[in-house]
């Protein structure tokens, strides 16, 4: 039996064509359930065209040159590499399964660290939780976050495989945007399931900064950021966006972020607001790194 496994360039913008076709004919599926089954938070219709303008935007607008910059500096590293782990099925999974630890510490710096909690804000703005809540994407994200995938490279793995890896971490998450689902049984203890990822987007006082995982919610048992659904969810931040404008919604942060940033007195007060925990005056949130 063959298991090689060759992914070429097409093969990735193969997959980068399809998988917004599927995520938009999903998203028609969720709406029609949701004309007929109740849940705790309606999909209604201003949030959810402001969060596929967003999605459009970033989609056509931000994504390819992201992508572009990721594969430059990857295969930039990766050619400094002596080694690299062979193109076949098995060292595929493996590359899901490492970038998947990779994206738990990413999300987690995202809510640690100001200035990358000013970017995944964005995605967390939203009063409701369904599948179109997954495509309020921040615009610029794809440009700042590479660098904790970088790891990946020093191990053998090529720019393709983390790249693929990643994204399919990111394509499972879509799933997981959704209040139709409730409890998953045995499987709350391995995967990140609806019900963790619920938990994720709370804003209740014992929901915030749990749950970063990508697939595996192992990863939030391991490092002490897990929390069961057990009260009911509060979605969005704190500080509520009050907008359905999706540019209002990718640039106020930066707003408030640099509100803060003028404030600075010293160069070592504007190096703390960008790497501060949010909650420190910063931005909207109530907990703190250094409290961790």
């Amino acid at each position: 039996m063959n298991y090689g496994m060759n992914i070429s360039n097409q093969d990735f913008h193969s997959f980068e064509t399809g998988a917004p076709l599927l995520a938009l004919l999903l998203l028609g599926v969720s709406w029609l359930l949701h004309r007929y089954k109740s849940t705790p938070h309606p999909m209604t219709l201003g949030e959810t065209l402001a969060n596929v303008v967003i999605f459009v935007i970033w989609r056509f607008g931000f994504f390819a040159g992201g992508l572009a910059l990721q594969f430059w500096i990857f295969t930039k590293i990766s050619n400094r590499i002596p080694w690299q782990v062979p193109n076949t099925l098995a060292f595929m999974m493996l590359a899901v399964l490492v970038a998947d630890f990779l994206y738990y510490w990413k999300h987690r710096a995202e809510h640690r660290v100001n200035l990358l909690w000013t970017e995944h804000s964005v995605h967390h703005s939203s009063q409701e939780f369904n599948l179109s809540t997954s495509l309020r994407l921040p615009w610029i994200g794809s440009y700042m976050n590479w660098i904790f995938f970088v790891p990946a490279l020093g191990v053998g793995f090529s720019p393709a495989q983390i790249l693929f890896g990643h994204q399919v971490v990111l394509a499972y998450q879509y799933l997981v945007h959704t209040e139709f689902v409730r409890k998953l049984g045995v499987f709350e203890l391995l995967l990140n399931t609806p019900s963790h990822h619920r938990v994720h987007h709370g804003r209740n006082p014992a929901y915030l900064d749990k749950n970063y995982a990508g697939i595996f919610i192992l990863w939030d048992h391991l490092f002490g950021t897990f929390a069961p659904e057990q009260e009911p969810v509060e979605f969005g931040i704190t500080s509520p966006v009050n907008s359905q404008n999706p540019f209002v919604i990718n640039v106020q942060p930066w707003l408030e972020l640099y509100k803060n940033i003028k404030q600075a007195r010293t160069p070592k007060n504007f190096f703390q607001i960008l790497v501060m925990s949010p909650g420190h005056g910063c931005t909207d949130r109530t907990t703190s790194l250094l409290n961790y």
